[in-house]
């Protein structure tokens, strides 16, 4: 902001917009900023240096200060709530009137519930459970395990919200999403393992379970707590693309059968032959006789 007078700085600093209705004594100042290029619009009456122009951050801004009445939904507010990296292109606010097209921005003639809106960072966004349904019919279910997996809402709420916004188009495909996650996946991969286990009729298993060995607190993906068998999802990404990654995964796997586990391990090309992974799992518990231990239970299954 180099060059600006100090005002005028002074404000950008603390709010990263200026708004001409906010500060008329500096309108004729504000005037010769833009005809010389240092400032620019962000939305009409409300201005920001041009390098900030598209920032995420001064779009919030903008529109939070132009309509205080304004709600940030979408991906915006995921970034805000519970998904710190998803990229945001535009910036998308539910408004109580239309808006002209602005660049930067997508308006949306949309009422949201009170109970639905919270205040994060200054700004007045979706609850996260609101947030998570509403980029379910674009992000797919992968945003549901977002949401679980950040600890910003539980299936509980999930459930309570889309019930409380039944009267919205998608929410077939958003009940969808929350029945594939309702045995606490999270991942996609791992939704889709699920799906083929209750498909294939094969019941008894919990998520996520919680096994305390020496080495520390370790997590299955799918366990039968009886007989002591276990499924994992191993994904490239998260276990096999850097060599310390491998290697904490090995022995993870090792520790746990040294429990007394045992493991199937598969990938998420073995979830395009379900009947295969089937016959493997069902081919375990036939090889393994019932043992029951006394570990801690995870979520149900």
């Amino acid at each position: 902001m180099t060059g600006l007078p100090d005002p005028v700085a002074h404000i950008l600093a603390q709010r990263r917009v200026i708004g001409r209705r906010e500060q008329p004594e500096l309108a004729r100042v504000l005037d010769g900023l833009r005809a010389r290029g240092q400032l620019v619009a962000v939305l009409p009456g409300w201005y920001a240096p041009p390098e900030l122009r598209n920032d995420p951050w001064t779009l919030l801004a903008a529109i939070q200060r132009a309509d205080p009445a304004s709600i940030v939904i979408g991906r915006a507010a995921a970034r805000l709530t519970f998904w710190p990296d998803l990229p945001v292109e535009e910036v998308e606010a539910a408004v109580s009137r239309r808006r002209t097209r602005q660049r930067g921005y997508r308006f949306e003639k949309r009422q949201v519930d009170p109970v639905h809106v919270i205040r994060t960072r200054g700004v007045r966004v979706t609850i996260p459970a609101l947030t998570a349904l509403d980029l379910v019919p674009r992000l797919g279910g992968d945003v549901i395990d977002h949401v679980l997996r950040a600890g910003a809402a539980d299936l509980a709420t999930l459930r309570c919200v889309l019930t409380e916004t039944s009267y919205r188009a998608g929410n077939t495909e958003r009940a969808r999403a929350l029945l594939d996650s309702r045995d606490g996946g999270w991942s996609g991969g791992e939704r889709r393992l699920h799906a083929i286990l209750r498909e294939a009729g094969i019941t008894g298993w919990v998520t996520n379970l919680r096994v305390e060995l020496e080495e520390g607190v370790r997590f299955l993906d799918v366990a039968f707590t009886g007989p002591r068998l276990g499924i994992e999802l191993d994904g490239w990404t998260y276990h096999g693309r850097y060599y310390a990654d491998f290697v904490a995964t090995m022995r993870r796997h090792t520790a746990i059968e040294a429990a007394g586990w045992r493991v199937l391990h598969f990938t998420a090309d073995d979830l395009d032959d379900p009947r295969w992974l089937i016959g493997k799992v069902r081919e375990l518990f036939r090889r393994r006789p019932r043992t029951p231990g006394p570990l801690r239970r995870g979520h149900a299954g």
